[in-house]
């Protein structure tokens, strides 16, 4: 009998699963290992020593052990996956079913108004009570020529008491309303018609509402008769214009549900997979027993993988829950989605929603590697936030109207997914991009797969937590930045503008190098000075590799043109004034200036100076805190503050991101430095019309082909001689 001697050392599941073991049965058992945990399908009792790792029944029986627990969360797997099925099509066609039984109930409910038409022609005013007469409307004439007399309008508080009095007095209990014709004795002389009543009444209000419309279609109709009468056929007209829409009701509901599936895909996925992201990966952390994994002798990548199919099942079951609520309620009618009498969309165009579901695998992939980097569960939680706005703002492009799917956009993560769900929808799918576009998400979702993998086999997670003194010093040392980082915020606010309004240029430089600069130095030395070395200092000291630079250089192309895609998108939640977009001091501030003199100071000071406060002193400081992800999202969020520019806010935001990721994952400030002289530099070149015409219709269209995986080259490898384990320095 082989025994528990025989496995690898510190296998706290098999002593576990031996103890229970023993537990029920009486007369014991030989200890053995739990099959599939340890890497071997069935123990062989006739072999010694260690058996050879079975590395696809290590993930199975992960993914098996994963999805039972989840499913023993009852409520949970109840909200996620089987309450979205009853409750959309309750809800929306419920909703739907009151709202058009409300207004049927209003349009049928008899109304009563009372008509003074004294003081107009009877042949005149006929005409407009019998465009107002209806089953559900009643006629009451009498007089109310008092209030034909007073104004409708700004009436004083002492008037408007009388008129308020009269009014009641001449409606009584049986009138919601009051309409009072006069004029048109002439036949060049109008009709004036006044419609009284009063808005806290319902019943009053909508038969206002009701007589409005009624008569703006009979002011219509008069003023195309009076104008034949007059003129004839208007001498002014020599076109008429008539608009047919060749499209279906199918096409036009495809089109309109193509400008947000792809994001409310996106949402349903992440508040369906996020409770089991969190269980599976921060729940087990909190708990413990993620470390008893850990210590097994199986292949850390079978584990997370295995982890990993069970989070994606469970995201894939959620959405298809939510997808398949809302087609039921699209059947019983509701018309939100072009449900109903318009005409919804086929099963043959939804099917095409298939082609997001590497998207959906890229989506749970980032969600397990946000949650598996968080030390406890509400951790986890806090990070959702900031998961769903990222991953929403990629998806935003299929509202720029005329962008054309092509091979670029594919690579780009949920980006491309998003253009062939949308083409998918509108029937113009096509087969060469789907396939660079599948091919692409899945290479990032193994990307983010193994880096998952990476993350767990730290040895930072099989130690557990560090001691609350150096827990208290992280904590104060992220404060320290984050009061560095609002200085640097208040200064550009309350200083910088003030300084670059007397005089643009010197006001610039004065920030940068007069304000900015000194304080990223004092934050570095006073870091350094309360807590000991910093790796801020390894950044700014450390020598880059001359492959880094080159990739910062390359990825510079393709990134101005998704800022330019995103500022588009954007267009359309937050247009750019005027004052922006066409401002004459801005464009004799650029006409005026030297252009080496503009791109010293619009951007190799600010890739300078801006990069060593963000990246090097504030990201740095921030980096003690042993959580690289929250350092960098904190720094790019001040980053991004400190542009003062609620427009520019979104672009800053995710541009720190990128430079704050290449600065950590290169161990070195310089192709951060690199990559924001680069890139303002060519939105300069471009703003001044100063690009080479080659660069941008001529082959170099193409460099920003090669940002992908530039940007893939430079966050994969690090800088030489220093350690992948870490991203922190300890605190003395």
């Amino acid at each position: 009998m082989r025994s528990h001697r025989d496995c690898a050392r510190g296998q706290s599941a098999c002593r576990r699963y031996n103890a229970r073991t023993a537990r029920r049965n009486e007369r014991g058992v030989a200890r053995r290992c739990i099959p599939g945990l340890c890497g071997t399908s069935k123990p062989d009792p006739h072999r010694r020593g260690r058996q050879p790792v079975n590395w696809v029944g290590t993930m199975g029986t992960v993914f098996r052990v994963e999805v039972l627990q989840l499913l023993r969360d009852r409520r949970a797997l109840f909200a996620a996956v089987l309450l979205p099925v009853v409750l959309y099509p309750l809800m929306l066609s419920g909703s739907d079913l009151l709202q058009k039984s409300a207004v049927s109930s209003l349009d049928k409910r008899e109304l009563t108004v009372l008509v003074d038409a004294s003081e107009a022609p009877p042949e005149r005013a006929m005409r407009l009570i019998d465009a107002i007469r209806g089953p559900a409307t009643i006629i009451q004439e009498g007089d109310a020529s008092s209030l034909n007399h007073l104004p409708a309008a700004s009436l004083p508080e002492t008037h408007r008491q009388q008129i308020e009095d009269a009014w009641r007095e001449l409606i009584g209990d049986t009138a919601q309303a009051i309409l009072t014709i006069a004029g048109g004795d002439g036949p060049d002389e109008q009709l004036n018609a006044r419609i009284w009543y009063e808005r806290k009444d319902e019943s009053s209000r909508t038969l206002s509402v009701r007589l409005r419309n009624r008569l703006n279609e009979l002011a219509e109709t008069m003023t195309v008769e009076r104008r034949k009468e007059l003129l004839g056929r208007d001498p002014g007209s020599g076109l008429q214009l008539e608009v047919h829409d060749l499209a279906s009701a199918e096409d036009r509901g495809a089109a309109s549900m193509a400008r947000f599936l792809p994001i409310l895909l996106v949402m349903l996925l992440l508040s369906g997979g996020s409770y089991a992201a969190l269980s599976v990966f921060a729940g087990e952390r909190e708990a413990g027993t993620l470390e008893t994994l850990l210590v097994s002798p199986a292949d850390k990548s079978a584990l997370v993988l295995g982890k990993f199919g069970a989070v994606l099942l469970t995201g894939l079951a959620c959405l298809a829950s939510n997808i398949l609520g809302l087609f039921l309620a699209v059947q019983v009618g509701w018309e939100g989605m072009g449900g109903g009498d318009s005409g919804g969309v086929g099963l043959a165009r939804l099917s095409g929603a298939l082609v997001f579901i590497p998207a959906c695998i890229l989506v749970c992939a980032l969600l397990c590697l946000a949650c598996g980097r968080a030390r406890s569960f509400r951790e986890g939680q806090h990070m959702l936030l900031p998961l769903m706005l990222a991953l929403a703002v990629p998806n935003m492009v299929v509202l720029a109207p005329g962008l054309e799917h092509n091979f670029l956009l594919a690579l780009v993560p949920l980006t491309g997914a998003a253009l062939s769900l949308r083409d998918a929808l509108l029937g113009e799918l096509t087969l060469g991009v789907t396939l660079v576009m599948i091919l692409s998400h899945l290479g990032w979702s193994a990307f983010a797969v193994r880096q998952l993998a990476g993350l767990l086999d730290a040895e930072r997670v099989l130690m557990g937590g560090s001691s609350a003194e150096e827990a208290g010093n992280r904590r104060l040392a992220s404060r320290h930045a984050q009061a560095y980082a609002f200085g640097a915020v208040l200064l550009m606010l309350g200083v910088a503008s003030r300084l670059q309004g007397y005089d643009m240029l010197g006001g610039l430089l004065a920030t940068l190098w007069g304000l900015m600069l000194p304080l990223g130095l004092i934050c570095l030395w006073h870091a350094k000075k309360r807590f000991g070395p910093s790796p801020a200092t390894d950044f700014i000291r450390a020598r880059p590799r001359v492959l880094d630079l080159i990739l910062a250089i390359l990825i510079v192309p393709g990134l101005a043109y998704l800022m330019e895609l995103l500022m588009r998108g954007q267009e359309f939640v937050l247009p750019l004034p005027e004052a922006v977009t066409k401002n004459p001091a801005l464009e004799e501030f650029f006409g005026s200036t030297p252009f080496f003199t503009l791109l010293f100071a619009m951007a190799v000071s600010p890739g300078i100076v801006e990069e060593i406060l963000f990246r090097g002193a504030i990201l740095g400081t921030l980096a003690r805190d042993n959580r690289p992800l929250r350092g960098v999202l904190i720094s790019s969020l001040f980053f991004a503050a400190a542009h003062a520019s609620l427009h520019r806010l979104m672009p800053t935001f995710l541009i720190g991101l990128l430079l704050g990721t290449i600065t950590l994952r290169s161990r070195s400030l310089w192709p951060a430095v690199i990559l924001h002289i680069a890139y303002d530099a060519w939105i300069l070149l471009l703003g001044t019309e100063r690009l080479p015409e080659v660069l941008t219709h001529g082959w170099g269209q193409y460099l920003a082909w090669l940002s992908l995986p530039c940007l893939a080259l430079l966050l994969r490898f690090r800088a030489a001689g220093k350690p992948a384990q870490s991203m922190a320095a300890p605190i003395n």
